[in-house]
């Protein structure tokens, strides 16, 4: 799977080139094992939520949604098969990270979850 660039990353979500990278590096960390100031390990689900959260402060959105469906990620996520930074408008472009499948989209949320109603069960 080809990773987002800093380039798409910033035409999507009309970021400054530096914030872009900053973005691209973070989600770059997902899954790797990160420390907190107290030396504690940052859990994977904490990294997704502390790139979403960036995303949505330099994006100037409006925090972080979940679309849930009939389908069972884990025992972390449940049924939340993705999370997303809410832009305002169901078909404005967004950054999506698909738990299900660990991974992040570019997209809007409306067109990903017309897309994937059937697969994820969402109502």
């Amino acid at each position: 799977m080809r990773k987002i660039s800093p380039k798409k990353l910033s035409e999507w979500l009309n970021l400054t080139p530096g914030d872009a990278k900053k973005l691209r590096k973070k989600m770059d960390l997902v899954g790797t094992e990160e420390f907190d100031r107290y030396g504690a390990s940052i859990r994977y689900e904490r990294q997704v939520d502390g790139v979403l959260d960036l995303a949505s402060k330099l994006a100037g959105g409006h925090g972080v949604e979940a679309i849930q469906g009939d389908y069972w990620v884990d025992n972390y996520y449940h049924d939340i098969v993705a999370l997303y930074v809410n832009m305002g408008d169901t078909y404005a472009a967004t950054i999506l990270y698909v738990t299900a499948e660990d991974k992040w989209v570019l997209t809007t949320w409306g067109d990903w979850v017309e897309r994937n109603t059937r697969k994820y069960g969402i109502q």
